[in-house]
């Protein structure tokens, strides 16, 4: 049997067909010792190489994770001690400046010495005058509701001599005073209220509407401007607005009315504001387009009949404008509409002839026929009155 093949030859037929059996086996070459250390068939040496192989990687890497820890520390210290350095050799080189004076520190406010009951007894007396205050200010909303704007006027002044800053008192009293056209106080009122608090927008309308009545267009333009910026949809606001720009001459006034009269169309007020706005702009059949469907929704009010004479005598109309007026005298008598004529608008017309005539018919009693119903012959108010929405 072969020492090196332990089995037979019988049972390796591949060996027998490819090497005959009479051919001798080639002789081993022995392999040199350090070739058979590098043989592959021992797994634990390859094993320990490549451990060998990571621990030297592993040592690069900490050693220059060692050294950028040890460059970042250097350069801390290095820029620590760098500006020090520089400012102590500009200091040796440079004069030294005078040292500025240190602010004097506010002196310490002095302890209140009273005792806890002297100030419980203080707490307690401004809690009843307050109560008293609000006591009386709920008695003038009372007074003010039943239209007792006197009494109600006396009780928020009582309130105020109580709590000085109570600001539902200096609210309220403010619009009764309006109310009643002291315009001064009530203006000072408000204007003190809103400084205490400027989210009211009730006393931001109240205060646009006093420089109205004032004659102040610059400042309740103003104030309608501030009430849009926190609600861009206020109608009272647009009305308040369209108001100031209609004292002070400008079309803008168009805008801010269109908008009103886009929400609430019956508002024959602001039809009128718009009709005089157009007319201001030179749009004149846009301005007798509205003050026709007015007069036809409403044939009572008077200040439709005025703006529409007023148009056509701004565009020249002159028959038409004494038409107009005709009209408005059958309905509210001759005096009223000959205070009319007398208004600056007509004066383009004045030396007409036609218009001279008409003049001279109203001054004669039952020239036009009035109705048999009375009808009203108050002019619309110069202030519109909004509702809050």
């Amino acid at each position: 049997m072969d020492p090196e093949n332990i089995y037979p030859k019988e049972s390796r037929p591949f060996l027998a067909r490819s090497r005959p059996p009479d051919h001798p086996p080639p002789p081993s070459v022995p392999l040199h010792p350090r070739v058979a250390s590098l043989d592959g068939g021992r797994p634990h040496r390859r094993r320990r190489r490549r451990r060998d192989n990571q621990r030297t990687s592993s040592y690069y890497v900490w050693i220059g994770l060692a050294l950028l820890v040890v460059a970042y520390f250097g350069a801390l210290f290095y820029f620590h001690f760098k500006h020090p350095l520089q400012r102590s050799r500009a200091a040796a080189t440079t004069p030294e400046a005078p040292a500025a004076p240190r602010p004097e520190k506010p002196p310490a406010a002095p302890l209140d010495d009273r005792s806890a009951e002297e100030l419980r007894k203080e707490l307690v007396d401004k809690i009843r005058t307050w109560k008293a205050a609000e006591d009386a200010v709920d008695a003038a909303v009372l007074l003010e509701r039943s239209g007792k704007f006197d009494e109600a006027v006396s009780r928020l002044r009582s309130a105020l001599e109580l709590a000085p800053n109570h600001a539902d008192a200096q609210a309220l009293l403010g619009s009764l005073l309006f109310q009643q056209r002291k315009l001064r106080e009530a203006e000072s009122l408000l204007v003190n209220v809103l400084s205490m608090d400027p989210s009211r927008l009730t006393e931001r309308m109240i205060l646009a509407n006093v420089f109205s009545a004032e004659k102040q267009p610059a400042a309740a333009l103003a104030i309608a401007q501030w009430m849009l910026e926190s609600d861009a949809y206020s109608m009272d606001a647009h009305a308040l607005a369209g108001q100031a720009y209609d004292a002070l001459d400008d079309p803008a006034a168009a805008d801010h009315w269109k908008k009103v009269v886009a929400v609430q169309r019956d508002n024959v007020p602001a039809l009128n504001a718009l009709a005089r706005a157009y007319t201001k702009m030179g749009r004149f059949a846009e301005a007798v387009e509205t003050l026709k469907n007015v007069i036809q929704t409403d044939p009572k009010n008077s200040s439709s009949y005025f703006n529409l004479a007023v148009a056509y005598t701004r565009h020249r109309d002159v028959d038409l404008a004494i038409d107009v007026l005709g009209d408005a005298a059958a309905l509210f008598g001759n005096t009223f509409v000959e205070s009319w004529t007398k208004a600056s608008d007509f004066d383009s017309v004045r030396t007409n002839e036609s218009f001279v005539n008409f003049q001279a018919e109203l001054g004669i009693p039952g020239t036009f026929t009035r109705p048999a119903d009375e009808l009203e012959t108050n002019p619309a108010p110069s202030v519109i009155e909004t509702t809050t929405h």
